[in-house]
C-alpha cells in the first residue's frame, strides 16, 4: 500500500514538515504539513491547485518529478505502478488534471495501457509519457494528443510539457 496525503499550494510561503513512515510490510505513508509564521499549521483558503497523477516506479525519478511539479505550482500524486494509477483515476475521474506516466513500469500494466485506461475514464485528460527506452513506439502506441519527454530530461522540460497540454487542451481525435 502506498498512501500519500499532502497540501502544497503555498510552498513558498510556509515551511514544509515532511513525515514519512515505513513499516515491515512495505507500506509507505507520506504526509506534508505546512507551517506558517509562528509555527502554526496552515492550509490554503479556496485555492485550486492542479493535481497531476504521476506513474513512475523509480524512487529517484519520483522525487525529481515531484519537486519540479510542486515548484511549478502543481499538486503531484505519485503512483508507483500502473494498477495503482488506474485505481486512483477510477476513484474520481475529475480529481486529476493531467497524467505523467513512465512507459516501462513494474507490474502487469505498462504506461501505454495506463494512458489508454485514463482516456477511457476521462477522454480529455492530458497525457505526458516519459521514457528512456520506449520512445520509438510513441507514434504507434501513444494516445492521441499526448507528448513524449525522453529520459534523461531537465525538470523544466516536463513542467513545460504538462503546462502546454493543460493550457491548450488535448486535441480531439
Amino acid at each position: 500500500m502506498h498512501l500519500k496525503a499532502e497540501r502544497r499550494p503555498f510552498a513558498r510561503l510556509a515551511k514544509a514538515v515532511v513525515k514519512k513512515s515505513n513499516d515491515f510490510y512495505g507500506t509507505n505513508v507520506h504526509f506534508v504539513t505546512y507551517l506558517g509564521p509562528g509555527g502554526q499549521e496552515c492550509w490554503p483558503l479556496n485555492q485550486q491547485v492542479p493535481a497531476i497523477l504521476v506513474t513512475e516506479d523509480e524512487d529517484g525519478i519520483q522525487a525529481i518529478i515531484e519537486e519540479a511539479l510542486t515548484d511549478a505550482g502543481f499538486d503531484p500524486a505519485i503512483a508507483p505502478s500502473g494498477e495503482e494509477a488506474v485505481t486512483l483515476l477510477r476513484a474520481d475521474k475529475d480529481q486529476f488534471q493531467a497524467l505523467v506516466t513512465d512507459i516501462n513500469l513494474r507490474g502487469r500494466m505498462d504506461g501505454w495501457e495506463v494512458a489508454r485506461h485514463a482516456r477511457e475514464i476521462n477522454p480529455d485528460l492530458p497525457v505526458i509519457y516519459i521514457s528512456g527506452a520506449s520512445g520509438a513506439d510513441w507514434p504507434s502506441k501513444g494516445v492521441p494528443g499526448s507528448i513524449l519527454v525522453q529520459k534523461p530530461f531537465a525538470p523544466a522540460q516536463l513542467v513545460t510539457a504538462v503546462s502546454q497540454l493543460m493550457n491548450t487542451g488535448t486535441p480531439k481525435p
